[in-house]
């Protein structure tokens, strides 16, 4: 059961985070006050596809990531978060040719960071 909340909770913790970090990063790059708030109605009705993406990760990577690293006694934090900002981050750099990319990729990598911290939190035996 344990395991159950933690895979619900990092996965909706990781589809807020990653709705509100979209936002501020919008309006960090100065978008207009008025495309934002258009946004922020965009990103509201995207958090539940957002959640359903962050179950199926959770689920497939941070399943087998749980399994992994318990086996081998490596199930502390900063192993599981390596394991969860390297991939992405690999994925945001080499998917940007631009800054403002790379500034569009902070969303991503703190949304994993939230997976990883939530879930560990919670799982850790």
């Amino acid at each position: 059961m344990r395991l159950v909340i933690a895979w619900l909770a990092s996965a909706l913790s990781g589809a807020l985070v990653l709705s509100a970090s979209s936002w501020i990063t919008a309006l960090l790059l100065g978008a207009p006050l008025q495309s934002v708030l258009s946004l922020v109605a965009a990103i509201l009705r995207a958090v539940p596809l957002l959640f359903v993406i962050c179950l199926v990760f959770q689920l497939i990577y941070g399943g087998l990531l749980y399994v992994i690293l318990s086996r081998v006694d490596l199930l502390s934090l900063p192993v599981v978060l390596f394991a969860y900002i390297i991939p992405i981050a690999a994925l945001v750099l080499a998917g940007s040719d631009v800054p403002k990319d790379i500034a569009m990729g902070i969303p991503r990598i703190i949304s994993a960071i939230t997976l990883g911290t939530v879930g560990w939190l919670l799982a850790k035996p």
